[in-house]
């Protein structure tokens, strides 16, 4: 996938790499998160992501490498669990936030 350049310490990364990378990337809708790039490029591809062959330390340096191919995109995921009715009377009654949206008044106050 890489190979030694005389002119450079780090050998070039090869078209081929990229285009796979690229594949693998556009065929997950919203990306792919950093902790799970190697894993899915394995899977993807069949064979690791060779960075450390192309003369990278870590994935994050490999990447860089390639802004062509691989851009950052940060994004916070905030997950949502509901919660049942039956637990309302063991929550505060000040709080918004630990009483359901569908239980509170109309007008958003809570009556202690």
């Amino acid at each position: 996938m890489c190979r030694l350049n005389k002119m450079s310490s780090r050998p070039p990364i090869t078209d081929e790499l990229k285009k796979l990378l690229r594949s693998m990337l556009l065929s997950k809708a919203g990306g792919v998160e950093l902790n799970r790039i190697v894993a899915d490029y394995a899977k993807f591809v069949g064979k690791p992501l060779p960075y450390k062959q192309c003369g990278f330390d870590n994935v994050q340096s490999f990447l860089q490498a390639v802004p062509e191919v691989a851009q950052y995109a940060v994004s916070f995921i905030i997950l949502l669990q509901g919660v049942s009715i039956a637990c309302i009377a063991e929550r505060c009654t000040i709080c918004h936030f630990c009483i359901p949206v569908c239980c509170l008044p109309h007008d958003g106050i809570v009556s202690k």
